[in-house]
């Protein structure tokens, strides 16, 4: 019964991956094929195997996604990790969905996994962001009023709380979305 499954995980693990990242089974083993692709066979997929996707490379923000992907320390993801990690660019009316964007742009941020971001930290995120479009005096400004209007305790950094509460309105859910995994 397995067997019609690329997958390497049982049928329940599979449901189970599913019914948590909310990914159909065909969109598993579409993933999983480019997890294989891109790990070439092996069962853990490295920053090094990622560096392999054009579309990633290319990104002004590559580093800073990368970082995200491999929170705590991790080297290497297993498939189900992997799927988790892209399942969070979903659409999803789930709350939860909403928290994981969050949490997933936050460690962008945070790159000392420190649980906070510092000036420095937006300063280096904004300027990735804005490259030579800003002078540096500009850049700086954005980067303390972006700090001081999400810090609510002054305390010159911003915790997840303080990020998820300035970013109460943006709708997240519709920008933090992959196209291909929505179909």
């Amino acid at each position: 019964m397995g067997s019609r499954f690329s997958i390497p995980l049982d049928i329940q693990e599979i449901d189970a991956l599913s019914r948590e990242t909310e990914l159909t089974v065909p969109q598993l083993n579409s993933f999983y094929r480019r997890f294989n692709r891109l790990s070439r066979g092996e069962p853990m997929l490295t920053k090094d195997d990622l560096l392999r996707e054009q579309d990633l490379i290319t990104n002004p923000l590559c580093d800073r996604i990368l970082h995200a992907f491999f929170a705590n320390g991790r080297s290497a993801l297993t498939f189900a990790e992997f799927a988790r990690q892209l399942a969070v660019f979903r659409r999803s009316k789930r709350p939860s969905s909403r928290e994981a964007k969050l949490r997933f742009l936050f460690s962008m941020l945070d790159v000392g996994g420190s649980g906070f971001v510092s000036a420095a930290e937006m300063t280096a995120f904004l300027m990735l962001l804005l490259g030579d479009s800003v002078s540096d005096e500009q850049l700086g400004s954005i980067s303390l009023r972006c700090l001081s209007e999400a810090d609510d305790d002054g305390d010159n950094r911003v915790t997840f709380e303080e990020f998820a509460k300035a970013l109460g309105t943006v709708e997240i859910e519709e920008q933090m979305c992959v196209a291909a995994l929505n179909g």
